[in-house]
Formats: structure tokens, C-alpha cells, sequence
């Protein structure tokens, strides 16, 4: 009977050990599901201190590649790969690690490998010669000469989350305005419905401010509960006055309302922002816009007649009418997607980001010149090394005087999923010293072109002791 006891106590103890194993693992796989890396990976570390399978190490991996732990990323994959593990994705990741490291030629070779692992119909296989082609690029751009050093804005402004769309305030100088989905966000946590999940769910984006001073970043300050809600708030610009804001309330980032608030309120009918009618309608998808002198707008849009993906529109108001937004043509758009649209204060240069088959990898930084010859815009051109990366590199913007840049990118020196940057430009950008109040590629006709030409004053700047031109 005691050996009886004794057998069944060992099987029970037996049974329990593997239902906990399985919980862990299953909670384990549900974290990695819900990309919650970082959470993952502590159960990730329990199951392999007990028992070491290969299955479990690649999992850790793709946790580690994840949340920018490339080293532990690369043992991870090592280790599963010389456990025999059959799975393809172990030669998608060590291409991504490697591309992401700048090793463009590696990065192809382990694409190609991953190419042979997987059927002529895997869903995977488009993106992956895309992939292949970008590399292509970035060993192209690797050795140009670089357009402007970059600088992570540190640990005191970025976090571990989303952080981006920075823009400058137009009337204090040195303040500067970002989104992020941090911690601590009015929303919450909430899953992909918008339901609150404290345990799975992702925290929802607010507008947040801070301030520069010989350098040093001020503490990150939340804007007011009247303007940050339950929903996403993402902030997409200021009049040129700074008179009022522009800002996204949304539920999924791709489709909204677009709301303005004038930051007046005498009474509490004025607590909630107007929406903002234009050409540009969040709640069909138009987002990322730009807005330049009041009275235009830049913005991307799916509609269609595109190109394909996203495209970028302009849209200008006349006699208090909108026009219909004109495509940015083939020059600028592409079968893929444009995104966060930025124009020089002279109008002349057009920044954007686009994920087209010339970037490096992911969104890359692109600029397009007009041509008053032509009366076009010149073939969009990389920025390259090391404005752009292998991950994605969004919502670009001059600083006033054309000397510095802020950006987003999620590289995987970020401290976390997108992080602020600041670019210095090793060229002082001109077209920030010349201020227009009409676009030239928007005209109707030859003699307005001309008459734009003609026009010019040019006065001395006090400040910069460099010229600066004015359109009447």
C-alpha cells in the first residue's frame, strides 16, 4: 500500500509539473502573440532553465530582435539553429538582425536563404525580394556622403514606447510638441477594440510637450485632460500663428476625427474642440497632414486615383473655398506608401516618407526639389545614412532656421519602438530663410509662374546676417 502511495504521489507531482509547464509556456506564446516581448521573455527564461528546447530558444528571439536586444537576439537563433530546429524563420530573423546592423549584403544572402525555405505561393515572399532590393540601396547609400549627423533626444525625453511626430511651437521658442503611447497615457491600456486590458492591451497615444534649453530637455509634460481622452489624440500641427492646433482622435490610428482647438475658451460650451472641415477627412482615412501658411494643406490619403498606397494631395483654400486636392504626381508617389508630408518655408522642397523599393528598409526620408524650369518636382531623393535606417524613419522637420531636424525612427539603438531624434544638417538649409506665401506648383498658368519668379524682395536678416527672400 505505502509503495502504492508513493507511485500515485509521483505521478500526481509528475502531472502537476507538466500542467505548470504547459501554463507557462502557454502564457509564454500568449505574450509573444499580443507583443508583449519584454513579458515574454521572462517566461521564455523558466521554461528553458528547466528543460533547454530549441523551439522555446527562437521564440526568445524574436522577443530579444523585439525590444532591441540584438546580441541576445543572435545567441538565441545560434543556439535553436544548432539544435536542428526545422523553421524557416530563424534565416528571416538573422536577416533582420543583419540588416539591421547595416550589413546589407549578409542581410540579402539570409533573405535569399529564407526565399528557398518557403513555397513559390508563402505569403511572405513579396515582401521578402522587396527586402532583398532595399538592401540593395542601403549598400548603395552606405558610402555617400551623409546629409546630417544624428543624436537620440536621450532616456529623459524617449521611452521604451512609441514616441513621435514631433513638431516646434510656433510661438515659443525652443518648446516642441510629441505623441507617445507611454505609460501613464489618459486612455489606458486597451485592446485592438478599445476595450481596457490592463494585462494585454497597448496604452493609447497622448499629446505631450517639452522644452529645450542650451540643451538640456525639460521634464515631459502631458497636455490637458480637455485635449488628451479615452481615445487615441495624436497631434498633426499648428497654424502658422500658432493660433490654433490640429489634432487626430481616433480609435485605430487610420481612421478618425480631426478636430481644432483654438486653446480660447470663455465659456463651457468651448471646452470641446470644433471639428475641422477641409478636403482631408479622417473618417475616410486621410491622414499625416502638413499644414503650410493656413491655407494649404499637404496630407496622405489611400483614395482613389493614386498610385498606390498611400499617396501624398494638396489641397488650397481660395476665396474661403477649398480645391480639390491635386496628386503630387509619379515624381513624389509611388505603388507604395507616402506618409508625413513636410514642405521648406519657401515651398520648394518637399519632405515625406515613403516605404518605395529605394529605401534602405521600412519608411526611409525622402526629399523632392521643384523645378521652376520644368515646372515639376524633381525625382524623390534618399536622404540616406544616417537620417535613415533599416527600420522606419517618419514625420521629418526642419528646425526655423534650417540648421537641425526632428524625426522619429524606430532603429534598433531607440530605446524602445519609435524615438525622438534630432538630425544637424552638415548644410544649413536656405529654403528656411525664404518665406512664401503661395506655392509655385500651384498655380494655373505660365505667367503666375513668371509673376512668382519675378516677385522676389530680397532683404537683409539681422540675426542670421544671411539674406532672405520674400514673396508679396
Amino acid at each position: 500500500m505505502r509503495h502504492i502511495l508513493l507511485l500515485l504521489l509521483l505521478i500526481f507531482l509528475c502531472i502537476f509539473r507538466i500542467e505548470a509547464q504547459r501554463n507557462i509556456e502557454n502564457q509564454a506564446k500568449l505574450l509573444l502573440e499580443k507583443n508583449k516581448f519584454k513579458e515574454a521573455i521572462s517566461f521564455y527564461d523558466q521554461l528553458i532553465q528547466k528543460e533547454a528546447q530549441a523551439e522555446w530558444y527562437f521564440q526568445r528571439a524574436i522577443c530579444n530582435f523585439e525590444i532591441n536586444n540584438l546580441a541576445d537576439a543572435k545567441k538565441d537563433l545560434f543556439t535553436a539553429q544548432n539544435m536542428k530546429l526545422d523553421e524557416p524563420k530563424i534565416w528571416l530573423y538573422s536577416a533582420r538582425i543583419a540588416h539591421a546592423e547595416e550589413n546589407f549584403k549578409r542581410a540579402a544572402d539570409y533573405y535569399k536563404t529564407y526565399l528557398k525555405y518557403i513555397s513559390n505561393n508563402h505569403k511572405d515572399r513579396d515582401m521578402i525580394r522587396d527586402m532583398i532590393k532595399r538592401c540593395g540601396s542601403g549598400l548603395t547609400l552606405k558610402y555617400a556622403a551623409q546629409y546630417a549627423f544624428v543624436e537620440n533626444l536621450g532616456e529623459k525625453v524617449n521611452s521604451r514606447f512609441d514616441d513621435f511626430g514631433a513638431i516646434e511651437s510656433p510661438n515659443t521658442l525652443g518648446k516642441f510638441y510629441f505623441n507617445s503611447n507611454r505609460a501613464g497615457s489618459t486612455g489606458g491600456m486597451r485592446d485592438a477594440n478599445g476595450i481596457k486590458d490592463d494585462i494585454y492591451g497597448s496604452y493609447y497615444v497622448d499629446m505631450y510637450s517639452i522644452e529645450s534649453n542650451g540643451g538640456n530637455w525639460s521634464e515631459v509634460q502631458t497636455l490637458s485632460q480637455l485635449l488628451n481622452g479615452p481615445q487615441h489624440d495624436v497631434i498633426m500641427d499648428f497654424s502658422s500663428d500658432g493660433s490654433y492646433m490640429l489634432y487626430f482622435k481616433t480609435r485605430d490610428l487610420s481612421r478618425g476625427t480631426i478636430l481644432l482647438d483654438s486653446f480660447y475658451i470663455e465659456s463651457e460650451s468651448q471646452l470641446l474642440a470644433d471639428s475641422y472641415f477641409s478636403p482631408m477627412v479622417g473618417e475616410l482615412g486621410d491622414v499625416y497632414s502638413y499644414i503650410f501658411n493656413d491655407t494649404t494643406m499637404v496630407y496622405a490619403s489611400k483614395r482613389e486615383g493614386g498610385f498606390g498606397g498611400y499617396d501624398l494631395y494638396i489641397t488650397q483654400k481660395r476665396n474661403d473655398q477649398w480645391i480639390e486636392p491635386i496628386n503630387l504626381g509619379p515624381e513624389v508617389n509611388s505603388p507604395y506608401d507616402e506618409i508625413c508630408p513636410s514642405l521648406s518655408h519657401d515651398g520648394t522642397i518637399l519632405y515625406f516618407s515613403s516605404n518605395n523599393l529605394n529605401s534602405i528598409g521600412g519608411f526611409d526620408v525622402f526629399s523632392s526639389k521643384f523645378d521652376y524650369s520644368s515646372k515639376s518636382w524633381r525625382s524623390a531623393e534618399n536622404l540616406g545614412l544616417p537620417v535613415n535606417s533599416s527600420e522606419n524613419d517618419l514625420y521629418f522637420r526642419l528646425s526655423a532656421d534650417g540648421r537641425t531636424a526632428l524625426f522619429s525612427s524606430d532603429r534598433k539603438s531607440s530605446y524602445g519602438g519609435l524615438d525622438l531624434y534630432l538630425a544637424y544638417l552638415k548644410e544649413q538649409e536656405t529654403s528656411q530663410l525664404t518665406f512664401s506665401p503661395v506655392l509655385p506648383f500651384l498655380f494655373f498658368n505660365q505667367a503666375e509662374v513668371n509673376e512668382l519668379e519675378s516677385d522676389l524682395l530680397v532683404i537683409e536678416n539681422n540675426e542670421t546676417n544671411s539674406q532672405v527672400e520674400f514673396v508679396r
